[in-house]
């Protein structure tokens, strides 16, 4: 294909999403090649972009996009230098059909059959959800799934806590990216977010939903999913969620790249996070991110839990959360779901803060907090 095919190609496509609302019902939320070709020698930084020659180690930018509903323009399939989104080892993220995300709404009329929703109005306006009720988003990380035995467990001690609607996010398609590549899922993380932002400003202006109502609750991956929440929302609709609850944010591939790769207070009204897996190598973010970070027995090896293995490479291993490779990893979620219902946890120094789902927006900073090594860990 000559540069002027292709060009013509993306200058029609742009005109083509610029002229009409129409254009923005039809197509896709978001939009890239089905058979996901890289460039050749092609780079598109952008919707308006001339196509310029590449370096062979830059030659992986997507080949066409068609709709200004992208996150951030082309930047969400971008890892050129130029972007921030150097952080996956060269891998790009899936297209959004290959993903597969799936809507779990549970609410106390429904406890058990979840109600499964679509960005479509329809499945929204047939369910039970209710827009006048607080909403929590529970997100999953690397290789899991929705719904599972933890988030299940989640849903229903929030349920119990209060009368809100549940979404419980499935992206296991996404989470184990291709054949279970740990950078591919880095990247996946990012049009799953966009996804996940697109039905919440759905929610919230077609079925009069509040930004201030939505809390996203994610676990490793999926607290790095939630922050790209916070940030499209703030794209799409120039307002914040309410509360985005880190559990054990994932660290690498995200720490030590820009707060527009990670989960980061600037994602949303309060941001906090619970830190538990920080131990060489560990999976957890290691930094303070949020408006407060509480710190689970130093964030070391867990009361209960064996010591890391060695490398990265051993602990990207496991196949599920029973391993004790991720134990300590694992217990951010266990001790915000106890948080809810059975527990009580506070810091140790002065300000005495409560932890997980009960702290308040009053406590920031870096705070530490001690646990049992048995459920429910207080």
């Amino acid at each position: 294909m000559g540069y002027f095919t292709v060009f013509s190609l993306v200058l029609m496509a742009t005109v083509i999403a610029v002229n009409g609302a129409a254009v923005e019902k039809e197509a896709p939320f978001l939009d890239c090649p089905a058979d996901e070709k890289q460039a050749d020698s092609f780079n598109f930084f952008n919707l308006f972009a001339a196509v310029l020659p590449q370096p062979a180690d830059q030659q992986t930018e997507r080949i066409s996009c068609r709709s200004l509903q992208l996150p951030n323009g082309c930047e969400l399939f971008s890892i050129s230098a130029n972007s921030d989104w150097t952080n996956t080892r060269g891998k790009l993220p899936q297209c959004p059909e290959h993903l597969g995300v799936e809507f779990y709404l549970y609410t106390r009329e429904n406890k058990e059959a979840a109600d499964m929703l679509q960005t479509a109005d329809l499945s929204i306006k047939n369910s039970h959800f209710d827009s006048s009720k607080p909403t929590k988003f529970v997100v999953h990380g690397f290789t899991d799934w929705a719904p599972s035995a933890w988030t299940t467990l989640l849903k229903d001690e929030l349920l119990k806590a209060d009368d809100f609607n549940v979404i419980l996010v499935n992206w296991h398609n996404g989470a184990i990216g291709i054949n279970f590549n740990f950078w591919v899922a880095t990247a996946n993380t990012r049009p799953t977010g966009a996804i996940v932002a697109n039905l919440i400003v759905t929610l919230v202006k077609d079925f009069g939903a509040k930004y201030s109502d939505i809390h996203l609750i994610g676990h490793s991956m999926g607290g790095e999913v939630i922050g790209i929440v916070g940030k499209e929302v703030q794209r799409l609709s120039g307002e914040s969620v309410g509360r985005l609850s880190g559990m054990d944010a994932a660290g690498p591939g995200f720490e030590d790249w820009s707060e527009n790769v990670h989960l980061d207070k600037s994602d949303a009204d309060f941001v906090d996070l619970i830190h538990s897996d920080t131990y060489h190598p560990g999976l957890g973010m290691k930094m303070p991110h949020g408006h407060v970070d509480f710190y689970a027995n130093d964030a070391m090896v867990q009361p209960g839990c064996a010591p890391n293995p060695v490398t990265f490479e051993q602990m990207m291993a496991f196949a599920d959360g029973t391993l004790e490779s991720i134990c300590s990893h694992a217990r951010a979620y266990e001790l915000y779901t106890y948080s809810i219902n059975s527990c009580s946890f506070t810091t140790t120094d002065a300000a005495g803060c409560l932890i997980g789902y009960k702290a308040t927006p009053e406590c920031t900073g870096r705070h530490d907090f001690n646990t049992t090594g048995t459920v429910p860990f207080c």
